[in-house]
């Protein structure tokens, strides 16, 4: 970027004023701006580093280019501000950066990151935007400014990695006695329910915000773990066959006046709780009253299962229960459409595992656990060798399963395993056997995101 000194700066405005006042060519009276604005700006192209590994397996850097245009710059006239609400990717220098567009109503100077004074600024000159400038315009009249803070940020992380923490590892750790386990999150809080093979059931409470992982209750009744479930600010679960429902997560469990018998809950969707009885889908919109589901195929539904309901990315009102387990020893699958408004009623319907899914057909797994996250199903539970399996996805609802793109955590020695995610998008998986306890976040998941309208 070219500096000119302030002392230049007012003497080349003066002279704009001057040239303009003694114009004596005609009687036209020349009306001078008053204003001093930012209308528009646009960032140029701009350098990104990238970091690589060599045949060699030594670490190397290389360079691409990238359009800053692809990220517009918001103007907020109101705060008088400038700033990128999509920052650019990791690795992209902002120290030298010419924009495309800048326009001004006036004359701009910027403040010297060096001397801390003004001086004149030119868009297509390179500009150190490695931290925030402030930028003044001087209207054509010189009787007025205005400063505005321009801002050009940089990921510092990126967007689609999965980071991983572990949070306990400890031998003495309850989790490490839970013979079958069940995470819930409800109320900003993550309950991980488990038994200890004495028939009796635990809930162990956790503050995602400030995890401790030995804040252990007995439950007043002896729960079926894996049915537990948060539907509508209250929690549910089958003992001993007959439903029971309480607003505490330990505690004050009590039976629910039912006239059904259920095998095992099968999850909920925003509007209805669902139960499993031999092979009939029931639901209900309060707990007390079930109507029965509508199967497109009988008999077919499986014998240990997980479920999950995954909103629709694109409209309020719709989402989908997918349902993934084993019948026989064979991997089963099924799913169900929800139309929240009520104008459509969907039945349950069967996904057949045909051979021309081949390789992205849905894994058989023992003890399955499936989850929400980031707009897709994720699937994972242990091998049928009773070891940890890899991590699978699915953004068609269940007909399709691939292995997770993303990094999966290592958890050998663990004898079962139950996951939730929490109000922060972040992924918590429990072992039981080792008494670890791991957490991670697609990174773009915990970004801000920041406004881009003024009224």
């Amino acid at each position: 970027m070219k500096i000119f000194s302030s002392s230049t700066f007012l003497m080349s405005l003066l002279a704009t004023l001057m040239l303009g006042a003694c114009d004596t060519t005609n009687d036209t009276v020349m009306d001078i701006s008053r204003d001093c604005i930012v209308s528009r700006v646009t960032v140029g192209t701009l350098n990104r580093t990238l970091q690589t590994i060599s045949s060699t397996s030594a670490d190397s850097t290389y360079q691409v280019t990238v359009n800053g245009a692809m990220y517009p710059m918001f103007i907020d006239q109101l705060n008088n501000r400038i700033y990128n609400a999509d920052s650019l990717p990791v690795g992209t220098d902002v120290t030298k950066v010419v924009f495309a567009d800048f326009d001004v109503s006036g004359t701009a100077s910027i403040k010297s990151l060096y001397t801390g004074k003004d001086t004149i600024f030119t868009a297509k000159d390179s500009t150190d935007f490695s931290q925030p400038r402030t930028l003044t315009v001087h209207s054509a009249d010189g009787s007025l400014t205005r400063e505005y803070q321009i801002e050009i940020r940089v990921h510092r992380e990126e967007a689609d990695s999965f980071v991983w923490q572990k949070m306990n590892a400890t031998p003495v750790s309850p989790l490490t006695q839970f013979t079958q386990s069940h995470a819930v999150t409800a109320n900003e809080k993550i309950y991980v329910y488990g038994n200890t093979g004495n028939g009796n059931s635990q809930c162990l409470e956790i503050d995602p915000k400030a995890p401790v992982f030995d804040q252990l209750t007995a439950t007043n009744l002896s729960l079926n773990i894996s049915s537990v479930q948060y539907f509508q600010n209250t929690f549910y679960a089958l003992s001993q066959g007959e439903l029971v429902r309480s607003t505490d997560a330990a505690n004050q469990w009590t039976q629910a006046d039912v006239a059904q018998h259920f095998d095992a809950l099968a999850g909920h969707s925003t509007d209805s709780l669902y139960a499993v009885s031999g092979q009939q889908l029931w639901a209900s919109a309060n707990g007390t009253d079930w109507t029965l589901s509508t199967l497109d195929t009988p008999n077919a539904l499986p014998e240990v299962f997980s479920t999950t309901c995954v909103p629709s990315p694109l409209n309020s009102y719709a989402e989908t229960l997918v349902m993934v387990g084993t019948k026989q020893g064979a991997p089963v699958a099924w799913k169900r459409d929800i139309d929240l408004r009520g104008d459509f009623t969907y039945p349950w319907m069967f996904i057949p595992q045909t051979e021309e899914l081949g390789k992205y057909s849905c894994p058989l797994l023992q003890q399955p656990t499936l989850l929400t996250y980031n707009h897709a199903a994720l699937l994972f539970g242990l091998t049928t060798e009773g070891k940890p399996a890899p991590f699978y996805i699915s953004r068609d609802y269940g007909r399709t399963w691939k292995p997770w793109s993303w990094r999966a955590p290592q958890i050998p020695g663990a004898t079962t395993l139950c996951a939730t995610v929490d109000a922060n998008h972040y992924l918590w998986i429990f072992c039981s056997g080792t008494g670890e306890v791991l957490k991670g976040r697609l990174n773009r998941l915990g970004w801000n995101e920041e406004e881009d309208r003024f009224e």
